[in-house]
């Protein structure tokens, strides 16, 4: 590689993807590429490459690909990309390193920089097993998730050494040159397309739909985690369909979470008869087993940051076992946000209801079904009155009062009531929904090298052809009730299903386990062991945990978050068996190698 440059690798082979499509390096005399990639429309790739593609493009692997696009473009490379990826490229003549991120954040990219070294790479536990990175928590970004259950700050980890290459961005590092990054891509709201007929936009959409899917289907089969809802029973209708045309036979399956004696779900008797009309197996797993675990010893993984579930309860381990047995799982995720009909810009909507037909699309609406439709437009009126939507959001009230008065957490919180300016665009809830920073965080504690299962999850959804269309629609009928949808499963499923309305998960089973728990929970030790004392005021914490009925369900996060926190400091950290103890050292470098560095 050359002096002080290290690059190294671990494969995770998925099946079905042809002749060297998973490996995760490519080499040459004049660039080395490593990445996790999984591309869409490689056909258009290899053709926009030209005379730079090799002889046979077709059977090289997708890093191999993107070496040849960093090769073609340089830094513009990304932009020409798409699908799943987080890669970076060496550069031996110009001695540069070149690192992306798809748009989406779909796969992690991790760094850190310490004295005149800079060490990356797709999994936080390798970037941990430096000292120097992992010696001290960001409790800026403790206080984010203790706040609003997440880090608002897409750039940022709990650990004040790491950062994140935040979705949609590339980074280019040069010795002496320093650091630098910028956004290479942005979702433009595209035009609302009133021109194509109801036959042309169900054509369009099966073709978008079964493209994404297959992209990520491999030959061997899949589990579709399925709900009985209609984004993920989508996916799984597209998916055996493919599997059926396909010389493969790829095995397809369904999964869903059952909860029917913790609250009255009806999701699972749906997602049965869904899975029986597609002629699928489906695993039903039973979640009322589920109790209060906060044991780290069942957490294979290392989970980048905090979250309010805990991993460890008996139901997530049975899908994990299932996710490995598969070694894909699709899912029905960016459904909902890519179909939201309410519109957030205001003076786009009334321009789209006196001139922009709207007006004339709920007249006709009305006549087809009996009622106008059900946009959101009273949320969206309280909203540009300055009203907030729903019920109030409270201040956690046990914060440690050092702690919030050290990050100005009580100014932080009521910031968050000032939303960003919404799109230009009729769709604009829709475009602010599929852009939070909310997905990659959801991704990445999905990925394997937080769960510690050699398995990808994959979202059809979250597919540049899918979103662009979703946007393009109008609200009406289309994205009303989920219209596209329902007119698409329609033929492929029964009338009971497709015409079903949209039910919520009743309560949360978390806020309901706490509540159905024996009092006082038996959890002092625990908070006490992993220093949640630095930033929680364990006394007025404890006073509502043993009185969970004090709080409204919506408001379950009050309780939850503490928890775990608390179970996320005692996860024993990369490199040395123990705890990370609130913020003390992380432990020594150890003789194992990261899977990807640069120094």
């Amino acid at each position: 590689m050359g002096s002080g440059i290290g690059i190294g690798y671990s494969e995770l082979k998925i099946d079905g993807h042809g002749a060297g499509r998973s490996c995760p390096i490519a080499l040459s005399r004049d660039l080395v590429a490593v990445g996790g990639v999984r591309l869409d429309a490689r056909e258009d790739l290899i053709g926009a490459l030209g005379s730079c593609a090799s002889a046979n493009p077709r059977t090289g692997s997708d890093i191999e690909l993107v070496a040849l696009a960093y090769r073609r473009w340089g830094e513009d490379c990304p932009a020409h990309l798409a699908g799943d990826f987080s890669f970076a490229v060496w550069d031996r003549k110009a001695q540069t390193l070149f690192c992306a991120r798809d748009p989406f954040g779909v796969r992690p990219f991790y760094y850190g920089r310490f004295s005149d070294t800079l060490v990356f790479g797709n999994t936080l536990s390798c970037l941990l097993l430096f000292e120097d990175l992992a010696g001290k928590l960001d409790e800026s970004a403790i206080g984010d998730f203790l706040l609003f259950g997440h880090v608002k700050r897409p750039e940022r980890t709990p650990f004040s050494g790491i950062r994140r290459l935040a979705p949609a961005h590339c980074m280019t590092w040069q010795g002496q040159g320093g650091m630098r990054q910028r956004r290479y891509w942005s979702l433009a709201p595209p035009p609302i397309d009133r021109r194509l007929k109801a036959n042309d936009i169900l054509k369009l959409f099966e073709h978008r739909m079964r493209i994404a899917v297959a992209d990520r289907l491999p030959g061997s089969g899949a589990v579709v985690a399925m709900s009985g809802g209609l984004d993920s029973t989508c996916v799984a209708a597209f998916a055996k369909e493919i599997a059926e045309a396909s010389e493969t036979a790829a095995d397809i399956c369904a999964c869903t979470f059952d909860y029917r004696r913790k609250s009255p779900d009806r999701e699972a008797p749906f997602a049965r008869a869904a899975a029986d009309a597609l002629h699928i197996p489906i695993h039903l797993i039973d979640c009322d087993g589920d109790r209060l675990e906060w044991s780290t010893e069942n957490s294979r993984g290392f989970y980048p940051e905090p979250f309010a579930d805990t991993p460890t309860s008996q139901s997530y381990r049975r899908y994990l076992a299932l996710l490995k047995r598969y070694r894909v799982g699709l899912t029905g995720e960016g459904g909902d946000p890519a179909l939201h009909p309410r519109p957030r810009h205001a003076g786009r909507f009334f321009r789209h209801l006196l001139l922009g037909g709207l007006t004339a699309a709920a007249v006709r609406y009305r006549r087809q079904t009996g009622r106008f439709p059900r946009m959101g437009i009273r949320s969206s009126i309280r909203g540009w009155l300055g009203r907030p939507d729903g019920p109030p959001v409270v201040m956690p009230p046990w914060l440690a009062p050092d702690f919030a008065r050290r990050w100005d957490l009580t100014g932080r919180f009521f910031e968050r009531s000032v939303s960003r300016e919404p799109a230009p665009c009729l769709r604009s809830e829709a475009h602010r929904l599929v852009t939070q920073p909310l997905w990659p965080i959801l991704f990445e504690r999905e990925d394997p090298g937080a769960t510690g299962i050699p398995a990808q999850i994959r979202h059809p959804f979250f597919d540049l052809r899918v979103i662009r269309f979703l946007l393009s629609l109008p609200p009406v009928p289309w994205c009303v009730d989920k219209g596209l949808l329902r007119q698409a499963l329609a033929p492929r499923l029964p009338a009971k299903i497709v015409q079903r309305p949209k039910t919520p998960l009743p309560g949360h089973p978390l806020y309901e386990m706490i509540r159905s728990a024996p009092q006082p929970l038996p959890v002092e030790k625990m908070l006490a062991d992993s220093g949640l004392s630095r930033f929680v005021n364990l006394r007025r914490y404890l006073q509502i945990l043993q009185n969970p009925d004090r709080i409204r369900p919506e408001e379950h996060e009050l309780i939850s978050r503490p928890l775990g926190l608390a179970w996320w400091l005692l996860q024993p950290t990369p490199g040395r068996a123990g705890s990370c103890n609130a913020g003390a050292d992380h432990g020594k470098r150890t003789s194992e190698k990261p899977k990807t560095i640069l120094s």
